[in-house]
């Protein structure tokens, strides 16, 4: 058939006698099976949820198990239909040798006189396995699609039916053209045709709300008039559960005066103890999260939102900040946000709208600081910050890592970064812990190459920045191996410096190490060498080198900084001193100790 409709055309022009040719093996097979799923449906369920409670997971779990239970079962009875249904369709002369090779009638070229002729020709043709062919596809296709019906069926039997009318002047004298009395009676027989249509539906839990729209619009004691005459007709004192939802349709005033009007509704109405109070604010101000927040303070149950907030015009409260504000206090807003980009990913591919980078607690941008204060303060609190310890650093109110961020995504530089921000980077990206006056230094550079830029420094950039003007060895300047000894006068150094081939021994002497180099250098070059600044560090296991050197030296006006990594702590502040002195050699035409040799 080229199509569905070009069957029932077939089958029509025949008489249609054939639609229903299989109706009483369909029966036959389906009756057993929807007795055993309802059957092995319900025994599960006192078996997974003995309380009965209302819980979509057991409908889940507890309808594929049925779903699956009862397909395997009644796999035979649909073998059998499936003979009957497709008898007489003829598949070829190989078919037919086969089934008289078995000495039995093929299943698809002759015509079957019932259900239990059909069983016998099977049983002579294939046995007990012929009785179970696709059992497997079978159970897997009727465990998921029970399961996803029994929730839907038993979710749809928990509704809630929302009904609104604007209430405010404006829309009664001007949108309806009705008076207070006559926006009551509208309200009111809302209330009872939706009573009476649920009362129709008895087999469903029905949750009733109510909105006078426009609430922040309308005179506080008349919207308490709406509501009373609206729960006059729903009487939750009897045991319907009511939701009163108070709208700020349009943000017109400052949160704590809606919270007013919430605490004088929460106040004053009937059957308070009996009904839910709900706020529903927009962001036309604002200040749609702070109203909501302000309201659940003034007596409000229950809040509606939207996720990052879209809606009409400005947009609804913001679900993500409202929770987020509640979990940044130590409340649990039972939603889980630990997947905040996820999130994101999906609203905005449903509502084609982009996130703001600065949109709270979501945005690409809020857990970053570009600000040199800023990035100095959290570089400190982060270094003292353990796993387990309360969360306590500075810019940032909640941890990063809750909402799936990375620590790598706080500290980026520009041109407005300083020390504290590119020292963070390097420790974090790179193992670098660098003195203070080298961070100062280093920042300067940084930011100069930011505002020549005018964008965003990478972490990698600001490390091959970093090997370039302090780690880089110059040429010829390379420490080869040195030769120490204390006597009474101080330390005497012996210092081969150069290329492999090409060195020189350097020969000085001094209060240490570092002063028995400068006096060799200032004896080969004439030079008066300052040292400034000096630190030195020991690096961490999962670094080729051992020690880190920095240094600062002065010779006549030139300053010259120089950092240098190696095996133990001499050779890195030999290799640091010597790099200095190469740096201001390249710039004052001297020539490298090697080349001076010769």
């Amino acid at each position: 058939y080229r199509s569905a409709f070009h069957c029932l055309s077939r089958m029509l022009a025949t008489g249609g006698g054939s639609l229903y040719r299989s109706l009483p093996t369909t029966l036959a097979m389906n009756v057993p099976y929807a007795s055993l799923m309802m059957m092995a449906n319900e025994g599960a369920r006192k078996v997974v949820n003995p309380s009965g409670e209302y819980s979509l997971t057991t409908f889940l779990l507890c309808g594929g198990f049925s779903g699956a239970f009862a397909a395997a079962l009644t796999t035979p009875l649909d073998v059998v239909k499936t003979r009957l249904q497709t008898q007489g369709l003829g598949v070829g002369v190989e078919a037919a040798a086969e089934a008289a090779a078995h000495d039995a009638p093929s299943a698809f070229t002759v015509r079957y006189s019932g259900f239990v002729d059909a069983a016998t020709a099977l049983w002579r043709c294939d046995g007990l396995r012929g009785f179970f062919r696709g059992a497997t596809p079978r159970v897997l296709m009727y465990g998921p699609a029970c399961a996803i019906s029994w929730v839907a069926y038993e979710g749809a039997k928990k509704a809630i039916v929302h009904i609104y009318n604007a209430t405010s002047p404006t829309f009664r004298q001007q949108v309806f053209n009705v008076d207070k009395e006559g926006c009551k009676k509208i309200a009111a027989q809302a209330a009872q045709w939706v009573r009476d249509c649920a009362a129709a539906q008895p087999d469903t839990d029905w949750s009733f709300q109510y909105s006078p729209e426009t609430f922040s619009a309308t005179e506080t004691d008349f919207a308490i008039e709406v509501i009373d005459a609206v729960n006059d007709v729903w009487r939750p004192d009897q045991g319907q559960r009511v939701i009163i939802n108070l709208p700020a349709t349009v943000e017109v005033s400052t949160p704590n005066v809606f919270a007013d009007q919430v605490e004088t509704v929460n106040d004053n109405i009937r059957y308070r103890e009996h009904v839910l109070i709900s706020v529903h604010t927009h962001d036309d101000r604002g200040c749609g999260v702070a109203a909501a927040e302000l309201a659940v303070m003034a007596g409000a149950d229950r809040v509606e939102g939207t996720l990052l907030g879209n809606g009409e015009r400005t947009g609804n409260m913001d679900l993500v900040t409202a929770g987020m504000n509640l979990y940044a206090q130590g409340i649990d807003p039972e939603i889980d946000f630990s997947r905040m980009k996820e999130i994101i990913a999906l609203v905005e591919e449903i509502t084609e709208i982009q996130t703001h980078p600065r949109h709270p607690y979501a945005g690409d941008l809020v857990f970053t600081a570009f600000s040199g204060s800023h990035q100095d303060a959290i570089r400190k609190c982060l270094a003292q910050y353990k796993p387990g310890d309360t969360w306590r650093v500075a810019y940032l109110p909640i941890d990063p890592h809750d909402l799936g961020r990375r620590y790598e995504e706080v500290v980026r530089i520009n041109s407005q970064s300083g020390k504290g921000g590119v020292a963070h980077v390097l420790e974090r990206d790179f193992g670098l812990t660098l003195p203070r006056w080298l961070q100062q230094e280093l920042a300067l550079v940084v930011q100069q190459d930011a505002e020549e830029d005018g964008g965003e420094i990478t972490g990698e950039r600001i490390h091959r920045r970093f090997n370039g003007d302090y780690l880089n060895v110059p040429a010829g300047w390379t420490l080869r191996s040195y030769d120490l000894h204390r006597t009474d006068a101080g330390v005497k150094a012996s210092i081969s410096v150069g290329e492999k081939g090409d060195t020189v021994d350097l020969n000085g002497q001094g209060e240490g190490a570092v002063g028995a180099l400068v006096d060799a250098l200032n004896r080969r070059h004439g030079w008066q060498i300052r040292v400034e600044a000096f630190d030195e560090s020991s690096l961490g296991d999962d670094t080729e080198a051992n020690a880190m050197a920095c240094v600062r030296v002065r010779v006549g006006e030139r300053v010259q900084s120089a950092v240098a990594l190696a095996a133990d702590t001499t050779a890195a502040a030999l290799q640091a001193i010597l790099c200095a002195a190469g740096r201001v050699a390249e710039t004052a035409d001297v020539e490298v100790p090697a080349r001076a040799q010769a």
